[in-house]
């Protein structure tokens, strides 16, 4: 998939550096010129986005917006899908969380990330009644409004949100909107997570983010049906 050819630098530079040299092969010298054009600024916005430093500048700018998790209780522990290789540190974190008594109920959400990680609650030893959650959602927009849905319901207004640093923000703003306290508690990325991987989702998280705001939402809205 296009995901993975960008996760492997050798292998998109390799593509780029191709793309440039067609570029520069074109007989028409204005669409050669703009197609070199093109292809240079592709392979240096790769290059920038790929790189360290990305990475490392653009966590600390969204951990900075980030509320140390305080300890306290909540009515439910609410843990966003980020994909297969996620989960399972997730899991851990929600089922560490429920064993300290910090709520009664863990919340996986996320279509085929929501199963996955029930089974691996289970395997930490946190039984059934103890979990729920929502098997539907795509984005952190739907995992605010499907969990409002199941949970507002049943009396849930305080819940500990569990997700990464890069995609906390976001999220904490969007769950905010539908009336919900939110407690953060960020988890770490897979151990095997790249540093090309980890600056990729910085930047989306960043666009993610702003795209969001413009749209208009983190303004309060009415509680979904």
């Amino acid at each position: 998939t296009s995901q993975n050819v960008l996760a492997r630098p050798y292998l998109a530079i390799a593509l780029l550096l191709l793309l440039l040299l067609w570029a520069w092969r074109l007989q028409s010298t204005q669409v050669k010129r703009a197609a070199i054009a093109v292809s240079l600024l592709f392979l240096l916005g790769y290059v920038l986005i790929a790189s360290p430093i990305m990475s490392v500048v653009g966590n600390r700018l969204l951990a900075a917006a980030i509320s140390p998790d305080t300890g306290a209780t909540a009515d439910a522990i609410v843990v966003l899908g980020r994909g297969p290789e996620q989960n399972r540190p997730r899991a851990q974190v929600a089922a560490t969380l429920w064993q300290a008594k910090r709520a009664l109920l863990i919340f996986p959400s996320g279509r085929r990330d929501a199963p996955i990680m029930a089974d691996l609650l289970r395997q930490s030893g946190v039984p059934d009644r103890a979990i729920a959650g929502d098997a539907c959602s795509l984005t952190t927009e739907q995992n605010a409004e499907f969990t409002t849905a199941a949970l507002w319901p049943e009396g849930v207004r305080k819940i500990i949100l569990v997700t990464d640093v890069a995609h906390m923000l976001r999220s904490r703003l969007v769950f905010e909107s539908f009336g919900f306290e939110v407690i953060e508690h960020v988890t770490p990325l897979a151990e095997n997570t790249s540093s090309v991987e980890k600056s990729f989702l910085v930047v989306r998280e960043g666009l993610g983010v702003l795209s969001y705001g413009a749209m208009g939402r983190y303004a309060a809205r009415e509680t979904p049906r």
